[in-house]
């Protein structure tokens, strides 16, 4: 579970589901309610599909300034994601202390002969997330799908793409940071090929690498 783009009122919860159907997200600052698809308001009810890689997402309104919030996923028989925690921005007129980390370029390649990424298995994310920080930002190379990360090479269509997403997200240092706290994300060239634009990579190749990016 992620939580992206927090203000004082609004949030996007995300999620990859397990298998398609209809998704309830619940948001709450006590205890959750018993998963009830059936009876959730309609506004908190998403669908996972495989044309979206069974990813969901849901800006979130209404909230509170400077509240902390606490929220999960749940599908059809009672099964529930990790529980996700972040808190609102205090409001736009009050003077407020904040604290935040900024980062990128998370290359999952192993190392050449193991399983285990460069950099420490992200451990950094452990670091970060120990500084309780209001908010993180990632600037930019989220993935790297140009590095060797698959068997086959570079990544030029959606289900390539997408695995890498998936490869990348898998780490359980990043997980537990996304659940944390709130995190505000940003693109750069290795989301689709090293040094790439829309006027230098094929615009088929753009493309896939544009929609993995915006739905993971």
């Amino acid at each position: 579970v992620a939580t992206g783009d927090v203000s004082s009122n609004s949030a996007i919860l995300w999620a990859r589901a397990n298998k398609q159907g209809k998704v309830l997200i619940q948001v709450t600052r006590g205890n959750f309610k018993k998963c009830k698809l059936n009876k959730a308001p309609g506004k908190y009810i998403v669908q996972a599909k495989k044309s979206n890689d069974l990813t969901v997402q849901k800006r979130i309104k209404s909230l509170k300034p400077g509240v902390s919030y606490k929220y999960r996923f749940c599908m059809s028989g009672g099964r529930k994601s990790e529980v996700g925690h972040f808190k609102t921005a205090p409001k736009p007129s009050q003077a407020k202390k904040i604290r935040f980390a900024l980062s990128g370029d998370q290359d999952a390649r192993a190392v050449p002969g193991g399983t285990t990424p460069y950099w420490n298995n992200f451990q950094v994310w452990n670091r970060i997330r120990a500084q309780k920080n209001d908010f993180n930002v990632m600037m930019g190379d989220t993935i790297y799908s140009d590095s060797g990360v698959l068997p086959g090479g570079d990544a030029v269509t959606l289900p390539e793409y997408r695995e890498i997403h998936r490869l990348t997200r898998a780490d359980a240092h990043l997980q537990e940071l996304l659940a944390t706290t709130g995190t505000f994300t940003g693109w750069h060239d290795h989301e689709v090929h090293n040094y790439s634009a829309g006027e230098t990579v094929d615009p088929a190749r753009f493309e896939a690498g544009a929609r993995a990016f915006f739905e993971y």
